[in-house]
């Protein structure tokens, strides 16, 4: 399934150090609407439809400290009876990557990828062969709510989403097809220069999102935009 971006931010230790930056990518089950006044948050956090977080690193650690990192947050958000089950078997889905295990190396990247109450655990990339499930009770939801809840635990991400999931939903109506036919990274490019540093897309985000949409985008949208004036905003993308 088709999974588009939809903001992200980065996260800092100590307010100092940036470790990695977060990408979120969401099916076209979310958007809902062409003009959204915001980001439908919490819908995102417990909805099984397919979303993806990748995790860009821009500082080098072991595997080990970001499972460590991501576990703690995790622990207080998962179904009590089941977490300390779950931890392990998330930690475990980690550090047992071949890839990780030599640590991690900024351009490095953590692919993260729920459905249906399923997490995928992938490094270098989200097909990869080595990538392991986990069906833990509670996981997506819970490592989703690190980032979007009410009271996430890191606010970038989430002011992130709350600027580039209205401008992705417009994006996949058609609304901003000729605005966007210069490429859609150049574009966002653009916004993210105009906000502040705070709410702005990272730089790094921008190009992984550059690098995986530049060959396809121009193309994509013109054809999406057909459909949609065809179908209407409720038409399949």
């Amino acid at each position: 399934e088709e999974l588009w971006f939809s903001g992200g931010g980065d996260r800092y230790e100590y307010g100092l150090v940036k470790v990695y930056t977060a990408a979120s990518y969401l099916s076209r089950d979310y958007f809902h609407e062409c003009d959204p006044a915001e980001a439908p948050f919490s819908e995102i956090v417990a909805s099984g439809d397919a979303k993806m977080m990748v995790l860009h690193m821009h500082y080098p650690a072991s595997i080990d400290e970001v499972a460590e990192s991501i576990n703690k947050h995790l622990a207080p958000r998962l179904p009590q009876a089941t977490a300390a089950t779950t931890l392990r078997h998330l930690s475990g889905a980690l550090t047992s990557n071949k890839i990780a295990q030599g640590g991690l190396h900024p351009g490095d990247e953590i692919f993260l990828s729920c459905e249906a109450g399923t997490m995928s655990v992938a490094f270098g990339a989200a097909d990869d062969a080595s990538k392991k499930a986990l069906s833990e009770p509670g996981l997506c939801e819970a490592f989703w709510g690190i980032y979007l809840s009410k009271s996430p635990v890191f606010d970038a991400v989430k002011e992130g989403m709350a600027r580039g999931f209205p401008e992705r939903a417009a994006a996949l109506c058609g609304v901003e097809a000729e605005a966007l036919s210069g490429g859609w990274a150049q574009d966002l490019a653009a916004s993210a220069a105009a906000l502040p540093q705070s709410a702005a897309w990272s730089a790094a985000a921008l190009e992984h999102e550059a690098e995986v949409l530049e060959h396809t985008v121009e193309e994509d949208l013109s054809s999406l935009a057909a459909k949609l004036r065809g179908g209407g905003p409720g038409g399949e993308a």
